[in-house]
């Protein structure tokens, strides 16, 4: 979607980019999605344990790439993913389809 968009906007002087956060503990939604107490909090646990720096990213963390995004700074970049995940490429990603396997039969 995001390279689509971005290419038929380029002409018109729009960039378009996507920034994909990692799972953050520190957000208030942290408590929707089950954070510290529930079967969600060991897949968020999971997934951190695989980012090479070891934590979640900070709501502060998130939106100063989001303000680089905005800046002109960021002026040659379009059609691109921000991957913003302390480094959960570089190691092992959980397997998904178990959690939501074993999330769905509970």
């Amino acid at each position: 979607m995001g390279w689509g968009t971005a290419q038929e906007l380029a002409g018109e002087g729009w960039r378009v980019t996507i920034a994909d956060r990692n799972t953050d503990l520190a957000s208030p939604r942290a408590a929707e999605l089950g954070a510290p107490h529930s079967s969600a909090a060991a897949e968020v646990t999971g997934y951190v344990e695989n980012t090479a720096l070891g934590r979640p990213g900070t709501p502060e963390e998130i939106a100063e790439a989001g303000v680089w995004l905005c800046s002109p700074q960021s002026s040659w970049m379009t059609g691109e993913i921000l991957d913003l995940n302390g480094g959960a490429h570089l190691k092992r990603y959980p397997n998904i389809n178990q959690h939501l396997t074993r999330l769905m039969n509970q």
